[in-house]
């Protein structure tokens, strides 16, 4: 049989002996470096965070009513009759009511919500006891992070004939601002023939300040 030479590993003089534990962790120092770091890059970030929320926001608000427009709009073609969405601070109520309309604070201002409802007592006002079917209802993100103003002709409804086209004599216009300003503004518009529709703000005085 030929030899097999082996290697056998060099152990060295510490056969035995306990060796000092590797330290864990990070020592004060090294803390106080990683927080501090981790400050910085935060405060870099928490601006366009910010902003990358309150656009969600933004744009969330004006899907909102978009939809609740185009419903208002079918509910009018599908029933042969009157629909209305009316701003309400109440919309949230167990019976909600249209307006005030008499508060300068909330006057053509849909931030706090609105309703949908059919017009069978034909007053242009939510009554129920007349008649009035409740479809639709939304709550707003309230006026202090979202503003929602509306021009003359939608100031407090928006309504809807059986033939789909709005019933009044100029166009319906939503601007939905922040406190960024126009820049990230959207304006809902909605034509006499009643499709609405997203777009940019175009005018400052829409936003206000």
């Amino acid at each position: 049989m030929p030899y097999i030479k082996q290697s056998i590993p060099f152990i060295g003089p510490f056969v035995g002996v306990r060796l000092p534990p590797i330290p864990s962790g990070l020592t004060l120092a090294e803390l106080v470096i990683t927080l501090a770091v981790i400050g910085v890059l935060t405060a870099a970030a928490a601006p366009g965070f910010i902003s990358l929320v309150e656009g969600t926001r933004n744009t969330a608000a004006a899907n909102d009513l978009l939809t609740h427009i185009q419903i208002t709009r079918g509910s009018a073609v599908a029933r042969s009759a009157e629909v209305i969405l009316c701003r309400s601070v109440t919309a949230g109520a167990a019976t909600p009511t249209c307006g005030p309309f008499d508060n300068s604070v909330t006057t053509n201002n849909y931030a706090a919500g609105w309703i949908v409802y059919v017009n069978s007592a034909g007053n242009s006002n939510y009554e129920p006891a007349l008649g009035d079917e409740l479809l639709n209802r939304f709550v707003g993100p309230g006026a202090d992070r979202i503003q929602i103003t509306s021009n003359t002709s939608s100031n407090n409804w928006l309504i809807y004939g059986p033939d789909g086209l709005l019933n009044a004599a100029t166009a319906g216009a939503y601007a939905v601002c922040d406190r960024r300003g126009v820049r990230f503004a959207k304006l809902v518009t909605v034509p006499l023939t009643g499709r609405p529709r997203i777009g940019p703000v175009m005018d400052s005085d829409d936003c206000p300040a």
